[in-house]
């Protein structure tokens, strides 16, 4: 029986962005905690502390502005500017552009290399189950992007470390990523219009005129937008995550967790047969490469160290052999 396939886009993004604000607390609770038990550390404790031990806090996070230190703005960072507008406008033209004009309807068919092997290896045999996929990676894509703007700029930086600066400047460098990835996909799967691994079953499996068959996604294949936004966002949160300190010394931790959705963003594509391997590895690249490139320009190699908020000034006096010594903090 020939069927049709539905999208949901807006129900499965907002999916997507109330996931992010629950799957965040995990690192927020470490981030607090760690940073609390090194405030709270005699000079003693923190030097026998083992650094490659593993802590988990038990001190429960408590949401409320300013519960985390703040943080600043490295003083070597280059701000967004002119560039950097430049760049993000260029992604968006790219990409409205490249939807106006709309794919090439005689692109390549089929897949390359081990495309065909990987495809029957994660695509499932069930219809249901491949619309199923396709949700949850749409729900994926939603969590990434709604971490990165939502879960660090505005709650992490802006609301519960009281740092609005670094808020904002972490959302538009967001935004420069997304925007030139985004545009990046879309400009080159307009150009290439390679048909998607579901078209070869237009007229069988899937009815010929649904809109699936008809419309021009049909031949936006080649390369994936979702693994390319994924890993994007998980490289641009990797970078604020080293360069600011957002996570009380435990980057890995968003780190690890943000190309661990991207990589399952990819695999979920090819089991949705939406995509074949090589778009979906040519997009993870793609978007890594983005999502480095463009916090390197702004924090730079090796030029820069994550540090707290000015704190007050305090001078202590204490006693010792033969006089007194003067400990000064600022």
């Amino acid at each position: 029986m020939r069927r049709k396939r539905t999208t949901r886009p807006l129900p499965r993004a907002i999916a997507g962005w109330f996931a992010s604000l629950a799957l965040m607390m995990p690192t927020l609770t470490w981030a607090q905690g760690a940073e609390q038990k090194g405030a709270s550390a005699t000079p003693g404790q923190a030097a026998s502390h083992n650094a490659h031990e593993l802590w988990v806090p038990t001190t429960p996070l408590r949401l409320r502005p300013g519960v985390l230190p703040p943080v600043v703005y490295p003083d070597t960072a280059r701000r967004f500017g002119a560039v950097d507008i430049v760049l993000t406008s260029l992604g968006g033209v790219a990409a409205l552009t490249s939807a106006l004009i709309g794919p090439s309807k005689n692109g390549p068919q089929g897949g390359i290399w081990f495309d065909e092997e990987v495809r029957n290896a994660l695509r499932p045999s069930d219809f249901d189950a491949q619309l199923a996929f396709r949700d949850t990676s749409d729900v994926l894509l939603g969590f990434s992007l709604a971490y990165a703007f939502i879960g660090d700029a505005m709650v992490n930086a802006t609301w519960l470390r009281r740092s609005p600066d670094v808020g904002a400047q972490i959302a538009l460098m967001d935004a420069e990523v997304a925007a030139i990835a985004f545009g990046a996909s879309q400009l080159t799967a307009n150009v290439v219009g390679r048909e998607r691994p579901y078209g070869r079953t237009c007229g069988n499996e899937l009815d010929e005129r649904s809109s699936q068959c008809q419309t021009n996604d049909r031949h936006l294949s080649y390369f994936s937008g979702h693994s390319t936004l994924t890993f994007a966002m998980a490289a641009v949160t990797c970078a604020h995550h080293n360069a600011l300190g957002l996570s009380g010394g435990k980057s890995w931790i968003p780190c690890l967790s943000g190309f661990t959705v991207a990589a399952t963003t990819a695999a979920f594509r090819i089991s949705a047969d939406m995509h074949y391997a090589t778009d979906v590895l040519t997009g993870a690249a793609v978007g890594t490469l983005i999502g480095f490139a463009v916090p390197a320009f702004h924090y730079g190699f090796g030029r820069f160290r994550p540090r707290a908020a000015p704190t007050k000034t305090q001078i202590s006096v204490l006693p010792s052999f033969g006089g007194v010594q003067v400990i000064g903090v600022w």
